[in-house]
This record gives structure tokens, C-alpha cells and sequence, in this order.
């Protein structure tokens, strides 16, 4: 959802008709839930979006590419900045906010229900 936070997705060049379509639904609900948010503020209805569907939407996979947008990105700044982590940091802090963030990243976003099972199971 960072991807589309940012307006990120409006920087993919493709000519793929089906991941036009994957990426326009997505982004289309994604969309539609923060208009629905709670919040007084556009900022406080994505938080509301993010906090409340912290590992995708229900029933509706993300696009891999918005994800592989948003590496780019933080890559791209940690390269241009001479492989500085504190700038990458600031960068990914602020496209992933307010689910991982270096202060919150052990206490705000619980484990994925997946992870809890394997974990579980060793």
C-alpha cells in the first residue's frame, strides 16, 4: 500500500493488459477503503487503511511490482547516497510509516500469521 500512498504506481511503465488490470483494481480498493476511513485528515485515513489491513488487503493480492517499486526507491537511495543506512532509513521510514518505522518496527506491526505458525512449529 506505500506504493499507492506515494502515487508511486503512477511511475510503472508497462504493456501488460492483465497487470494494467491487477494494478487498477488494486489500486481502485485501495483507494475506496481510504475514502471510507475514518479520520479527519487524508493522512489519518490512511493510517486508519494501513493499521487496519497491515498485510494486504482481504481477498485481494498486491501487485509484487508495487512492492518491487518501493525497494527500488530505498535501494536507489542507499546507492545515490554512497550506501549511507541512515538515508535509506529516512526514506523507508517515511514511505512505510506508520507500520515500520526503526523506533516501532518490534512493537507497532504484530508478527504475519504465517510466520506465527512457523515459529510455533519449530
Amino acid at each position: 500500500m506505500a506504493a499507492v500512498r506515494h502515487d508511486l504506481h503512477n511511475h510503472i511503465e508497462h504493456r501488460s493488459p492483465a497487470l494494467f488490470s491487477h494494478l487498477d483494481d488494486f489500486v481502485s480498493e485501495v483507494q475506496d477503503r481510504v475514502n471510507k476511513a475514518e479520520g479527519s485528515t487524508l493522512s489519518a485515513k490512511w493510517d486508519t487503511v494501513v493499521n487496519t489491513w497491515p498485510f494486504g488487503l482481504d481477498g485481494m493480492t498486491c501487485p509484487p511490482v508495487l512492492c518491487d517499486v518501493v525497494e527500488a526507491v530505498v535501494g536507489a537511495v542507499w546507492l545515490d547516497s554512497g550506501t549511507d543506512m541512515g538515508a535509506a532509513w529516512k526514506v523507508a521510514s517515511r514511505l512505510l510509516a506508520p507500520l515500520h518505522i526503526p523506533e516501532t518496527k518490534d512493537t507497532k506491526l504484530p508478527a504475519h500469521p504465517v510466520r506465527q505458525v512457523h515459529v510455533s512449529l519449530l
